[in-house]
């Protein structure tokens, strides 16, 4: 059965994200006593880069594969870790809150708005991707001090 879907996204707001509604595009079959969810996910999100702290926004898109199948886990908790797929009680799959969940986990934690980004200096703040600053920001490992010292003597 063809889906295709656009659910509200989670609220991040307290994470400083702000996403697009969410944008499922796939199919659902009956397959092995269980219902195969496959499709893609897409959506954008807006958040500060980890480096520079200015906003910045990226469209996420990922392939996704869920397996559900109706009735109660056994009680054998190794069995319900180790399974390929998802107990569900109710008659209902909730693909709304599946979606919000990939959406979730789905966002790099440490997103950067560029792979080049240089981030903010650590001692004065400047954003060094506008400008340098003669701060002294070489630190050397307290274990190695001595062993600086040692070759600076030669």
């Amino acid at each position: 059965m063809p889906l295709q879907l656009e659910v509200p996204p989670p609220d991040l707001s307290q994470e400083g994200y702000a996403m697009s509604p969410l944008q499922f595009r796939g199919h659902a079959r009956y397959e092995d006593g269980a219902v195969a969810l496959l499709g893609t996910l897409r959506f954008t999100v807006t958040r500060l880069c980890v480096r520079c702290l200015k906003p910045f926004t990226e469209t996420i898109e990922s392939e996704l594969q869920e397996r559900f199948v109706h009735g109660t886990p056994p009680l054998s908790e190794e069995t319900v870790e180790n399974a390929d797929f998802e107990w569900i009680s109710t008659d209902e799959i909730p693909l709304m809150y599946i979606l919000q969940e990939w959406a979730r986990i789905l966002p790099d934690p440490f997103g950067v708005c560029k792979k080049d980004c240089k981030g903010l200096c650590p001692v004065c703040g400047t954003d060094l991707n506008i400008e340098t600053c003669s701060c002294e920001t070489e630190t050397i490992d307290p274990r190695l001090v001595g062993l600086k010292a040692f070759f600076e003597k030669r």
